[in-house]
């Protein structure tokens, strides 16, 4: 097992390694690096240094940090990934990990995680997204509840938008969380009906609790520290 302190910074999830720094992100399909091979938890990629326009110094700007690698589901979904926001600690494992929560069955669209969810008894899909800040719903769904304020947010290849923000309470397993829900513009909210998902659930999740993600077992795990 390898482990990683992490530090969340304005809602993204950067590993630090010997000075240099990770962004690790469930919702990116593919990593890149600044060095053509990357090592990284006990293994070597060779990595393009773009992924579809979107360089590094693009992605670090936005981000509010120079990176080194972008870390997407081809690399992490051949782990468990445990993290662990009371120690600071992101753990990578080729043997199986556990928490005592109970699992809960994952979906993924092309190695995206998708979690099965519900609000107020309305089942819904959502990827998980660790380079998410913000939880984001379809705007059909929110339109329901008060908003409680706006917040402005990035999305690479599209740039900085704001969005109104609603606190709602997400059912995953037997376990409920009051979590900020934003709506994402038009164009980008397309590309979840194209997949068949209806929200992303990002990384305020883990401010109190415990994530294990395992894409090989198709589950993840969520335990309140």
């Amino acid at each position: 097992m390898n482990t990683y302190p992490y530090t969340v910074l304005d809602g993204h999830m950067i590993v630090t390694d010997d000075q240099k720094r990770y962004l690790v992100d469930t919702g990116a399909p593919s990593s890149i690096s600044k060095e053509p091979v990357l090592n990284f938890a006990g293994m070597a990629a060779e990595l393009p240094d773009r992924y579809l326009g979107i360089n590094l110094g693009a992605l670090g700007k936005n981000v509010g940090c120079e990176l080194d690698a972008l870390i997407g589901v081809d690399i992490l979904n051949q782990f468990d990934v445990l993290i662990d926001p009371a120690a600071g600690n992101i753990h990578f494992a080729g043997e199986i990990l556990t928490l005592t929560s109970e699992p809960v069955a994952i979906d993924n669209f092309r190695g995206i995680p998708v979690i099965l969810a519900a609000i107020d008894g309305k089942a819904m899909r959502l990827f998980f997204d660790t380079g998410a800040k913000i939880s984001y719903l379809a705007f059909e769904i929110t339109s329901a509840y008060q908003a409680d304020g706006k917040v402005e947010d990035f999305y690479p290849d599209f740039g900085v938008f704001s969005t109104e923000t609603y606190t709602l309470p997400l059912k995953i397993g037997s376990q409920i969380f009051d979590l900020c829900f934003g709506n994402l513009p038009e164009m980008l909210e397309a590309t979840l009906m194209a997949a068949n998902v209806q929200g992303i659930l990002g990384t305020e999740l883990l401010e109190k609790h415990r994530l294990l993600y395992s894409a090989r077992r198709s589950q993840i795990c969520i335990e309140k520290f």
